[in-house]
């Protein structure tokens, strides 16, 4: 099946040149002591979809430089990909600028708000620190739009470009679009309700909303987002939508809004998954012990201590698995120049440390803890968890639910959060949690735990399934079939 749409798209694109615009690209690099350039790939569910899909089509990727090295190789770019016929290009900011762009509005402001994680009594408030951040978002946005703009003039012909998330609300709105581009934003966290998403100043909101609509496309990877999105444009805008046809009517055009949930490249995912530095990682465990897995990046939104709660809580419960099960969790830690990250990070470790006083002994500790970027243990933890544990409070969709369900010879049980983009598509065949009920999660642990084997079985079966069909390359094919059934399927709206 993603054979098939890998060609389709190819088909599709024939004649046409695809643009990613992303804050982080698919590779930073640095130079070696010879001078040679030094690649190393960055993670992240949207670098690995997209790579896998370079393998077949060409495309070029704009990023924000990172290192020295990729301020050199600028607009210039640099090939990569198995063909070396795709090219990574860099968008160089102040440093300064990007702080304030990236820390303060994309993290401490969009990603709260988005994910519903705001204290509303204490944060966020709109000071005129926080207007000094939008101001920079707005410079880093005009930037990349200056950049692709001055791709576009390189060439003649049709010219699709892909904006990726959060971080680029507004680049559409400063770019010289010519007859023959098209462009798509596609958000890849939780649009949420109006309710949520009008906390932001009406200034800051209505640009955002109108930064959106400058596109031919916007996407998201659930109805529900689709819908919050398109209440947003009627509350905020009171502009003409069309909730049953998914359209806005901005600026004399209709604008569609769709949900298209992204997904990975099982065969790729697969092969990655033999290779040599994953089968050094694989875990032998003497004692037959079972094990409850999570691979997370160390992210509020993650709900990562309420995890560790619910697994005391299976221990006080149930102290027949007291030193026969372990909680193993793969985190990395990301935005640790915030003091918020920081101090969760800190708490982790706290009730890490706390729980496996209380349980463990000189021949067992209850909780594993790993703080470590390794995708090579992650891939071998996948294969051989009894449990996943995915209890996140908001994910736009989260494909560690998709690559642990694919990789799993084990017959596995998922534990999903009800908010979580994926629980759309695969909820019949795990056990659903509210991820603020620790008693609730304590209580999945222990049904997933004692399973029988022919359930577990069962279950393993239909999300393997259901993972293969949902691929990468069906998730952009959709989007782009959509753009070229844009002016038939839309006209009688307009009418």
């Amino acid at each position: 099946m993603s054979d098939e749409y890998k060609k389709r798209l190819e088909k599709m694109l024939s004649g046409k040149k695809l643009i990613l615009a992303s804050n982080r690209g698919p590779y930073t690099f640095q130079y070696a002591k010879n001078g040679d350039l030094v690649e190393q790939r960055g993670g992240g569910g949207l670098v690995s979809a997209f790579l896998s899909l370079a393998g077949h089509i060409d495309l070029t990727w704009f990023s924000v430089a990172k290192t020295e090295a990729d301020k050199a190789i600028g607009q210039e770019g640099v090939e990569v990909g198995s063909r070396k016929r795709s090219l990574v290009k860099f968008v160089e900011v102040d440093s300064g600028i990007y702080h304030d762009y990236y820390n303060k509005m994309c993290n401490e402001v969009l990603w709260f708000i988005h994910h519903g994680l705001c204290d509303a009594a204490y944060q966020p408030v709109f000071s005129r620190e926080i207007n000094s951040a939008w101001n920079s978002y707005k410079q880093v946005n005009a930037r990349f739009a200056d950049s692709l703009s001055e791709q576009m003039a390189l060439g003649e012909g049709d010219n699709l470009i892909l904006f990726q998330d959060y971080h680029l609300y507004l680049a559409a709105r400063n770019l010289q679009k010519t007859q023959k581009t098209w462009t798509v934003h596609f958000t890849h966290i939780p649009w949420p309700s109006p309710e949520i998403i009008s906390i932001m100043p009406r200034h800051i909101l209505t640009d955002i909303l109108k930064g959106l609509l400058s596109h031919d496309l916007v996407g998201f990877h659930c109805q529900e987002y689709v819908v919050n999105f398109l209440r947003a444009c009627e509350d905020i805008l009171d502009i003409t939508v069309d909730m049953d046809h998914q359209v806005v009517s901005f600026e004399g055009r209709w604008v569609p809004v769709g949900a298209f949930p992204i997904s990975i490249d099982s065969n790729a995912l697969v092969d990655e998954s033999l290779c040599a530095e994953v089968k050094q990682n694989e875990i032998i465990d003497v004692d037959k012990r079972r094990f409850i897995f999570r691979a997370d990046r160390v992210d509020p939104s993650k709900n990562i201590i309420r995890g560790f709660l619910a697994f005391e809580r299976l221990l006080e419960n149930s102290p027949e698995f007291l030193g026969k099960v372990d909680f193993l969790a793969y985190l990395y830690e990301s935005r640790t120049d915030l003091k918020y990250y920081q101090d969760y990070v800190r708490t982790i470790k706290k009730t890490v440390d706390r729980i496996n006083n209380r349980f463990g002994d000189n021949s067992w500790q209850p909780i594993r803890l790993r703080l470590a970027d390794n995708y090579f243990q992650t891939l071998a933890a996948y294969k051989k968890f009894d449990v996943l544990l995915v209890n996140s409070i908001a994910d736009g969709m989260n494909l560690v639910v998709k690559e642990g369900s694919l990789l799993n010879d084990n017959d596995g049980v998922v534990v999903l959060s009800a908010r979580t983009g994926a629980h759309n598509e695969l909820s019949r065949f795990c056990l659903t949690i509210n991820p603020f009920d620790i008693n609730e999660t304590a209580d999945s642990l222990s049904k997933a735990l004692l399973m029988p084997k022919k359930e577990r079985s069962q279950r393993s079966i239909f999300l393997k399934d259901i993972v293969k069909k949902n691929n990468s390359a069906k998730w952009l094919f959709y989007q782009l079939n959509m753009l070229e059934q844009k002016n038939t399927d839309f006209r009688c709206v307009q009418e």
